[in-house]
């Protein structure tokens, strides 16, 4: 079982969809199961609910061997180190609490931020509790966000 997150995200839906074509048995945790099309229902288990609360995230990584994690953005957040590091520190707890055996989580590129790079330094500290998981991973790491460059085009 594959477990997606953010299955309407402008990633999360893309994976879910390469994922539904491979017909792989496939989870995903989603706050409004009615803004996935009706035949995706049809073939994902889902787990209503919000990747930063506990419950849901622990049955939602119940039995799972792989998860496809993202950090929901929070565009109105007064600290996003913070909020990455909740969703993350949640993460991590259930992926040991349930023996999760791989993850793949986005993150971002570089090392050597100051901590005012917005989401890059935010998200690149809060790697910190699933590095410590020890289980298998991919971490994938883009340049760039399109939500950085959004906030940034505000009037």
């Amino acid at each position: 079982m594959i477990v997606i997150t953010t299955p309407t995200g402008a990633i999360g839906h893309q994976v879910l969809n390469h994922l539904l074509k491979a017909e792989v048995p496939v989870r995903v945790v989603v706050r409004d199961p009615a803004r996935l099309a009706a035949d995706v229902r049809e073939r994902v288990e889902v787990i209503q609910g919000s990747t930063n609360d506990v419950e849901v995230v622990n049955k939602a990584f119940a039995g799972a061997h792989v998860i496809f994690w993202i950090v929901p953005p929070d565009e109105d957040t007064d600290d996003l180190e913070g909020h990455y590091y909740t969703f993350n520190q949640i993460a991590a707890s259930a992926i040991k609490a349930q023996h999760v055996q791989r993850i793949v989580w986005v993150s971002t590129l570089g090392s050597d931020m100051s901590k005012t790079s917005g989401h890059l330094s935010a998200a690149l500290a809060a790697d910190k509790p699933l590095e410590e998981t020890g289980v298998a991973a991919r971490i994938v790491c883009p340049a760039t966000f399109m939500d950085n460059l959004m906030w940034q085009s505000h009037p």
